[in-house]
């Protein structure tokens, strides 16, 4: 009988034989042995907020769990079974440096702690309201900049910037980023694809032309139905013009979203399908649950804009109104909480 042989930390290279003379069959198998990590360094921008996302950790060998072993001894860090460090959900976290050790597990056991720096970025005061236009004088300072996508799992921050784009494609997206004190003028805005999203201190114009479907932020979920988490749109602008309008917000397309909205303006005027449009229907859900504080939309005096300055529905039940305050026209005229 000849015993079963099992081969750890296993690599395969080219013209890899395993034979056993005279000795018949060998029942063998392969086990990946424990995961590897690389240190990394992960930073937040400033103004973040609890559960806030910092980065994510990757290992080799198929990590099945991750853990912190070190430096978090407050518990200020959290890490879940995908690796996704984010800031505590329960307690404010400080800014500042700070150094934590991660261990991943897979059937093989444990890595060994890896050192990853996190870089929590001092608040910056910045406006508590809307921009007043493109001159506004908080992007007096601003850089020239072009559209950017992020489709990976690390956040990315954009910021200070001054962007002109006539490509017809989204000025930012999809997921985990940050688009800070920044003015915008493309033909569609930021797009919203995945979690962890916060535009904060811009003013975003749409300029459509005939053919477009252009939106000033569009959330699009595909064909299944998603769960966006942490989607903050606050202090901003938004201003609709020229041909081919679909809607100032609009999140539709299975989004899912978790969406807050405060301190906006949308001039979706022109557009045939309004302002903000959370558009949930049952097995279609635009947005799963929002917080609507401080929001104005302008005022159509053509009378064609009735009913369409902030829809949520048809199904509105599916959204769950966790606030609705101070939701008005900029006319004075307050605008129902849907039910």
């Amino acid at each position: 009988m000849v015993a079963p042989l099992t081969i750890r930390n296993w690599q395969i290279s080219a013209g890899f034989r395993l034979g056993i003379n005279d000795q018949g069959d060998v029942p063998f198998s392969l086990m990946p042995g424990r995961p590897v990590l690389s240190s990394g360094t992960f930073s937040l921008a400033p103004n973040y907020e609890m559960k806030a996302l910092l980065g994510r950790v990757i290992g080799t060998n198929g990590p099945t769990s991750f853990a912190i072993t070190g430096g978090n001894g407050d518990n200020l860090f959290a890490i879940d079974t995908g690796g996704y460090i984010r800031t505590s959900a329960t307690k404010e976290v400080p800014p500042g440096n700070y150094s934590i050790r991660v261990i991943a597990r897979n059937a093989a056991g444990a890595s060994a702690p890896t050192l990853f720096a996190l870089t929590l970025q001092a608040a910056v005061t910045r406006p508590s309201a809307w921009p007043t236009g493109w001159d506004d004088s908080r992007y007096a300072a601003n850089a020239s900049g072009a559209p950017a996508l992020n489709s990976g799992n690390q956040m990315v921050t954009w910021r200070d910037l001054t962007v002109v784009d006539m490509s017809g494609n989204p000025s930012f997206g999809y997921a985990n980023y940050n688009l800070l004190n920044s003015r915008i003028r493309t033909r569609e805005g930021p797009r919203v694809s995945g979690s962890n999203i916060l535009i904060d201190g811009c003013y975003i114009e749409v300029v459509g032309v005939v053919g477009d479907h252009a939106d000033g932020i569009q959330a699009y979920g595909g064909s299944s139905q998603a769960n966006m988490k942490s989607i903050v749109i606050r202090n901003t602008k938004v201003v609709l013009t020229g041909s081919g309008l679909n809607a100032g917000i609009f999140f539709a397309d299975h989004s899912g979203a978790e969406l807050t909205l405060e301190n906006v303006y949308v001039d979706g005027r022109g557009s045939p399908n309004g302002a903000i449009w959370l558009a949930n229907v049952v097995g279609d859900v635009g947005c799963r649950s929002l917080i609507a504080r401080n929001v104005v939309v302008a005022a159509d005096s053509s009378g064609t804009f009735s009913g369409r300055y902030f829809r949520v529905g048809p199904t509105a039940g599916l959204c769950n109104i966790i606030e609705w305050t101070n939701v008005r026209r900029d006319d004075g005229t307050p605008i129902a909480k849907p039910t």
